[in-house]
């Protein structure tokens, strides 16, 4: 049996359970899967090496506890380095403790797989200057990609830049949010990601653009050509998303980076390849949950 836990505070909500168990059904593997609330940030040392003592392969780590666990890791993956924190721990038995960051590989696969391939020279903006905003920008700029990242806290900008260089310095620029700046950078973008919680369950009727420049833009591009992923995934149609599939660009729900960036999890825990899980069959029954 593949044993493995979620890390968190709470837990009782998570659905990493369910995307890690169609995962394990689909690779022919029996898998235990532990939710496990964690009280505080020095607990988690005594947490890891009891599921090690179980013989367990992994955990993945959910607020509030991602760039705490860091400091009791033995190694970090460039990933997890980049962001600052960790939201999967793979127990290596010759290594230890390996922290890696999946965000950026969930999104991506997300984009390859729902909307279009991300490829060299692709324009993308990215809202946002948190933990997701750092793991999707340093993905995509690992891909080539130009990247703007628009943040509204003026005192991000430097960290976030410094986080990201060298490797990606010659690809990315960040700003400050304005709504003109918002609007001249998506004139050209192929791909806009939204990584704030606006629009995150309770409070949907809120939005990361508001819907006056989605109605600007589309009197100034094709819409059609405009790829919108938002990591939002409760609700699986935010405001943003439902305003910009209306205006006609193509959109991807923040429920399918959540269901890929499970699956890159689950490979690093198992190294097997989940290929015939029902991915579809599997968004549906994430957003009837």
């Amino acid at each position: 049996m593949v044993i493995c836990a979620l890390f968190g505070k709470p837990v009782g909500h998570s659905l990493s359970p369910v995307i890690h168990g169609e995962m394990a059904r689909a690779a022919g593997l029996e898998l235990g899967y532990i939710k496990v609330e964690v009280p505080e940030a020095a607990r988690l040392p005594q947490y890891l090496e009891a599921l090690q003592t179980l013989g367990g392969v992994g955990a993945n780590v959910t607020l509030p506890y991602k760039v705490d666990v860091v400091q009791y890791l033995h190694q970090v993956d460039a990933s997890a380095a980049v962001v600052g924190a960790a939201n999967t721990v793979v127990m290596d038995p010759e290594r230890g403790f390996i922290g890696y960051n999946t965000d950026g590989l969930g999104a991506v696969a997300a984009m390859d797989a729902r909307l279009r391939k991300v490829v060299k020279g692709d324009r993308i903006v990215i809202l946002g200057a948190g933990g997701a905003a750092r793991a999707i920008a340093h993905a995509v700029c690992l891909r080539g990609a130009e990247v703007d990242v628009l943040t509204p806290v003026a005192e991000e900008i430097d960290g976030f830049s410094q986080a990201l260089s060298p490797s990606c310095a010659p690809h990315l620029r960040v700003e400050q949010l304005t709504e003109s700046v918002l609007l001249d950078r998506l004139h050209a973008a192929d791909f806009l990601v939204n990584a704030t919680p606006l629009g995150m369950s309770p409070r949907e009727k809120t939005t990361a653009v508001p819907e006056s420049i989605i109605q600007a833009l589309a009197q100034a591009r094709p819409m059609q050509t405009l790829h919108v992923l938002d990591a939002v995934y409760s609700p699986r149609l935010t405001r943003l998303l439902a305003t910009c599939s209306k205006a006609g660009a193509q959109t991807c729900s923040g429920l399918w980076m959540l269901i890929y960036q499970g699956e890159a999890a689950f490979h690093l825990f198992t190294g097997h390849d989940p290929g015939t899980a029902n991915l579809p069959a599997l968004y549906e029954l994430l957003s009837a949950r």
